[in-house]
C-alpha cells in the first residue's frame, strides 16, 4: 500500500530522500507554479515580472539559477585577461609578479563579485556551481599562462603553481569565506546583524 498524500507531505517537509518516499505518484500530487510570473499591482501601478533583473551588481533570473550572472562574469573577465596579452610579453612586457597582482587586485573581484551568492563553493559538498566554476577556472588559466609564459599544453596545476595563484575551487572557497565572515561580524546596529545571527544559530 502506498503512502498518503499526507504522508508524502510530512515526509517531503522532513526532507526525506526521494527513494524513502514509495508509491506511485498521481496527478492528485502535483502542485502548478505559474510560469511566467503574474503581475502585481502597487498603489494604482502595475509591476510586470521580467525575465532577468540586475539589482547591486548581480543578474537574478526567475529560477534564481543566475547563470545570466555566471555568462556575464566570464565574459568580463575573459575581456580583462585578454588585455594581458598587450602587455605580458617575455621580452618586452610588464613581469609577471605585476602582472599576477594586477589578475588578483583586477580581474579576480570582477568574476568573483557576489560569489557567495551565485555559486556555492565545492567543499559545500553540494552540486550546482562545479560547471560554472570550470568553465571561470578557464579565466584564471589563461591570466596564469601570460603571467608565467608557459606553454598552452602546461598543466593547470604546474601554472598555479608557478603564477603563484590558488587554485580557482581553492579561490572561490576563500572568497566565499571572506563574505561569510564580513556578515558574521557585522556591528550590532547594522540591519544585517539579526538575520546573520539567526543564521548562524
Amino acid at each position: 500500500m502506498g503512502f498518503t498524500n499526507k504522508k508524502r507531505k510530512v515526509a517531503v517537509r522532513r526532507n526525506a530522500p526521494r527513494k524513502a518516499v514509495k508509491g506511485k505518484y498521481s496527478a492528485k500530487t502535483f502542485e502548478l507554479l505559474p510560469l511566467p510570473r503574474p503581475s502585481i499591482e502597487l498603489r494604482g501601478i502595475e509591476i510586470k515580472p521580467t525575465d532577468l533583473h540586475k539589482f547591486l551588481g548581480l543578474y537574478f533570473d526567475q529560477a534564481l539559477k543566475f547563470l545570466e550572472h555566471a555568462a556575464h562574469a566570464l565574459e568580463k573577465g575573459t575581456k580583462w585577461v585578454e588585455q594581458f596579452r598587450r602587455v605580458a610579453k617575455p621580452s618586452t612586457g610588464i613581469a609577471g609578479k605585476h602582472m599576477r597582482r594586477f589578475y588578483i587586485s583586477a580581474v579576480v573581484p570582477k568574476i568573483l563579485y557576489g560569489a557567495s551568492i551565485f555559486l556555492i563553493p565545492p567543499s559545500s559538498g553540494m552540486r550546482g556551481s562545479k560547471t560554472v566554476i570550470t568553465k571561470l577556472g578557464r579565466i584564471q588559466r589563461m591570466a596564469g599562462l601570460y603571467i608565467t609564459a608557459a606553454m598552452r599544453s602546461t598543466a593547470n596545476e604546474i601554472v598555479d603553481a608557478h603564477a603563484d595563484l590558488l587554485p580557482f575551487s581553492l579561490l572561490v572557497d576563500k572568497q566565499c569565506h571572506a563574505e561569510a565572515i564580513r556578515i558574521a561580524t557585522l556591528p550590532a546596529t547594522y540591519p544585517l546583524h539579526a538575520h546573520a545571527q539567526a543564521a548562524a544559530n
